[in-house]
């Protein structure tokens, strides 16, 4: 099994390149928040842009098993 980030980082390649969350963040603001390593915010963010782009049960999973394995419990029942 990946780990968190790697699952992450494979969730952001499952969403079209322009999709963006209600709050105007975007795949490239994502991107950059890996790079600085702010991993909750970075699920955080795939969740809200999930929850506004129809996304593959895939990406759900991904997310939800990133959320568990950085104890997240909240986050991964949403992602569930």
């Amino acid at each position: 099994m990946d780990d968190a980030f790697t699952l992450l980082r494979q969730a952001i390649n499952l969403l079209p390149e322009d999709a963006a969350a209600e709050n105007g963040q975007t795949v490239g603001d994502v991107r950059e928040d890996i790079v600085r390593q702010e991993w909750e915010m970075v699920l955080g963010v795939l969740i809200e842009i999930g929850d506004v782009h129809p996304v593959s049960v895939d990406f759900w999973e991904l997310l939800a098993e990133a959320a568990r394995q950085m104890m997240l419990d909240r986050s991964r029942r949403w992602c569930e």
